[in-house]
């Protein structure tokens, strides 16, 4: 009877639908309304666990749970030295959060762990030193001057100045949308589709070199799309020129530039997250900013958060 069990028990997995573990991804998304990339879900999917089939029996999920926590500890190994371990703990969860859907909906009775990581190396994270008011007004000017305009690495340094915009997210953008929108009354840039969190997606009033950025968008998204290394070997020649310093900036020392602008400024906290796409501190808070999120975009807003950058700016204007 044991026996006749068991072999029941193997034929019953075998004859229900398909079930692959990919595929899984898509409806974990649809489900929580997330418009996330798949890059980490790919890497986790592909040489580490593959695509495997979810018709299995009770025996096979709990084989097969190890086989995740196991995998969880792979996918944080081929990261640690690549990325910051900050990366690897927030590329983890993205995978944990689908894993956990997966079990809960099916009630595989997966058991997940939790997956260790290592403490961060004293100097593992190199500073991004912010420019001084000085170098960024020489920033400005450079950007602005005839010979230098036209350069995808001057919209890029202005972008990342005036809302600490990433090379990735300008890539996304859609040259028409974007050119529809800095000819509004309240010129803006908008930041929508996959972005690095939910947070990201946002709008970005243009108060400096309007004319460089709308007259070069669409050769800086083309820009954008080059490869990385190159991408930043540029923005990095590009600054050395334009402050008249040698390897003193990096491109995402904008971005915290930008941070500390807004510190310098009577600009709110929350309107500091929302030009940045930063999550606020504190959990209440940061449940705090979900409510009327989709008001962002509203055109009495970007007025605001217009007149806002404005006064961020104003040393440099």
């Amino acid at each position: 009877v044991a026996g006749a069990t068991w072999v029941a028990l193997q034929e019953k997995a075998k004859k229900k639908p398909k079930m692959m573990l990919y595929d899984q991804w898509a409806k974990y998304t649809a489900f929580q309304g997330l418009t996330t990339s798949t890059t980490n879900w790919d890497k986790f999917c592909g040489p580490i666990i593959q695509n495997r089939s979810l018709n299995l029996s009770l025996q096979g999920h709990q084989d097969f749970s190890r086989e995740l926590n196991q995998g969880l500890n792979l996918y944080r190994n081929s990261r640690v030295g690549v990325v910051k371990i900050a990366t690897i703990k927030r590329e983890l969860n993205s995978i944990r959060a689908c894993l956990k859907f997966i079990t809960l909906e099916y009630q595989f009775g997966w058991l997940l762990e939790k997956t260790r990581l290592p403490k961060p190396k004293a100097g593992e994270v190199k500073e991004r030193l912010p420019l001084s008011m000085e170098h960024q007004q020489k920033l400005v000017a450079y950007c602005l001057s005839k010979e230098h305009r036209d350069k995808p690495q001057a919209t890029m340094a202005l972008l990342y100045l005036q809302g600490g915009v990433m090379p990735t997210e300008v890539s996304r953008m859609r040259p028409e949308v974007q050119i529809a929108n800095l000819t509004n009354v309240a010129p803006h840039l908008s930041i929508l589709g996959e972005t690095k969190t939910g947070a990201r997606r946002r709008p970005v009033p243009v108060v400096l070199g309007l004319d460089v950025v709308r007259d070069n968008i669409e050769k800086t998204i083309a820009w954008a799309n080059i490869p990385r290394a190159t991408r930043i070997g540029q923005m990095k020649r590009f600054l050395d020129l334009a402050t008249d310093t040698k390897g003193l900036y990096v491109s995402h020392g904008l971005r915290h530039t930008f941070s500390q602008n807004c510190r310098l400024s009577n600009c709110r906290d929350d309107d500091k997250c929302t030009l940045g796409g930063w999550t606020s501190y504190g959990g209440a808070s940061s449940m705090s900013r979900r409510y009327g999120a989709s008001g962002m975009f509203d055109q009495s807003n970007i007025e605001r958060l217009y007149k806002v950058s404005l006064d961020i700016h104003r040393n440099l204007l």
